[in-house]
């Protein structure tokens, strides 16, 4: 089994890679609707959505030397206004939010959403984040997995459109500690 770590080259995304997000979105709903995890659509998160994030300079992807684009996530701290009554544990650091996480269903199994939180983490300690906060659809295993395994704390549920998100927090150490 390969590393998981320092695998993928991350950069911040650009209009020119619009096509390239668009086709991995598509990629990432066909698998789970293939494996009857029914979380996003063509509603959510929209091209347009995925267009504002690339302009805000929040969407980072993650490529493979030699290869196209493999994942993709949002780095912003914007918080859902469905967030105000979750029972957040970590509220005396400023907090980043992760979104749309999105690994190419050809490279799922291989530690990719891992590297791609793992960035997120060291990205947010360089910018003077003291946590991570995300949410994750009840009815998608894989990702569940994947945060719980990464150690973030499950504090609550909200309901959205397509039904319960968990709701998750990571307190981040320093990079002095």
């Amino acid at each position: 089994m390969r590393p998981l770590t320092n695998t993928l080259l991350m950069r911040v995304a650009t209009e020119q890679d619009m096509g390239a997000v668009t086709r991995l979105l598509r990629d990432c709903i066909a698998d789970m609707r293939q494996a009857d995890i029914d979380q996003w659509d063509e509603r959510y998160p929209s091209p347009d959505m995925l267009l504002t994030d690339i302009r805000a300079g929040t969407m980072h992807l993650g490529v493979k030397q030699g290869e196209s684009l493999v994942g993709a996530l949002v780095l912003d701290e914007l918080q859902d206004a469905e967030w105000a009554d979750v029972p957040w544990m970590i509220t005396d650091v400023p907090i980043l939010v992760a979104h749309r996480l999105m690994v190419n269903p050809q490279h799922q199994g291989q530690g990719i959403g891992s590297e791609l939180m793992q960035f997120a983490e060291t990205w947010a300690r360089a910018k003077g984040y003291g946590a991570i906060r995300l949410d994750a659809f009840s009815g998608n295993p894989r990702a569940l997995n994947l945060y719980h395994r990464l150690g973030y704390t499950d504090v609550g549920g909200v309901n959205f459109r397509k039904g319960l998100r968990r709701c998750f927090e990571k307190r981040l150490l320093s990079l002095t500690a």
